[in-house]
């Protein structure tokens, strides 16, 4: 097989692995970037169902278990002044007035 032939050969296997790999690191940016905008991310400690109402209450950690779910950057609404204060929780019990970021949190301003 004549030089030409092979290089010619490379050259296109090489075009076709480089296109396969930037469209992987595109589908890949794009579900980072999806994630991101989104606020789809893993939020440690989340109630099931965040509620507006309740004291602020860290739970407790008494088994080895709740450290899995602890969180020191959880976020409490105050009804009383209408603010979110952040808080540790540490990873079992409390109540549902639990909030993963303050904007979050915030939205216990809006009227329901």
């Amino acid at each position: 097989m004549p030089y030409s032939k092979i290089v010619n050969h490379e050259c296109k296997f090489v075009a076709k692995m480089r296109n396969g790999t930037l469209i992987l690191i595109a589908v890949v940016m794009t579900v980072c970037l999806f994630a991101n905008v989104t606020g789809v991310t893993r939020c440690k400690g989340k109630p099931k169902d965040s509620k507006c109402a309740g004291n602020l209450d860290g739970g407790n950690n008494r088994k080895s278990k709740c450290k899995k779910s602890a969180n020191k950057n959880m976020w409490h609404y105050n009804a009383l002044t209408k603010n979110c204060t952040q808080f540790n929780y540490l990873g079992c019990g409390g109540n549902n007035n639990r909030w993963c970021t303050k904007a979050l949190c915030e939205g216990c301003r809006r009227p329901r």
